[in-house]
């Protein structure tokens, strides 16, 4: 038996090498793509509980300035006193306070505050009561609304 001659040379395992490069290239990109995407889900959670919290607070404003339409007794003090709170579904607990910063026989100017998950929400109500005698409830005018 004679040896091949000096050009043609043995090649044998050179796929395994090439696929064995092939697998590591896709393993490291992969990776990288899931750490990109784990990223990407954590930051978007961290939003989705933000943005919750920030509309349970304005959902406590306007429960706020129901319950004062509804009942001309709640907030009477200049001091801010609870309102009744309310469980939000998917901010637990929604607290509500309001002072009352001037009052007359016809109008009240109060300042409700409303807590969700860390978040707080404050807005300038006026509240326009009808006049002694005739039933309804009162009239609103929002001044200013913030988060």
């Amino acid at each position: 038996m004679t040896p091949p001659p000096p050009e043609v040379r043995d090649e044998r395992g050179s796929t395994l090498i090439m696929a064995l490069g092939a697998v590591t290239f896709i393993a490291i990109t992969f990776s990288a793509i899931l750490g990109y995407q784990t990223t990407g889900l954590k930051a978007q959670t961290v939003l989705a509980e933000k943005r919750d919290a920030e509309a349970a607070a304005d959902a406590g404003l306007d429960f706020g300035i129901a319950q004062l339409q509804a009942n001309r007794t709640l907030c009477t003090n200049p001091s801010f006193a609870a309102l009744p709170s309310w469980d939000d579904p998917v901010a637990e607990e929604v607290v509500v306070q309001c002072e009352l910063v001037v009052a007359s026989p016809s109008r009240r100017l109060v300042v409700l505050k409303a807590t969700a998950g860390g978040f707080t929400a404050t807005a300038d109500v006026t509240l326009y009561d009808p006049p002694d005698g005739l039933a309804g409830p009162s009239v609103v005018s929002i001044s200013k609304w913030e988060r």
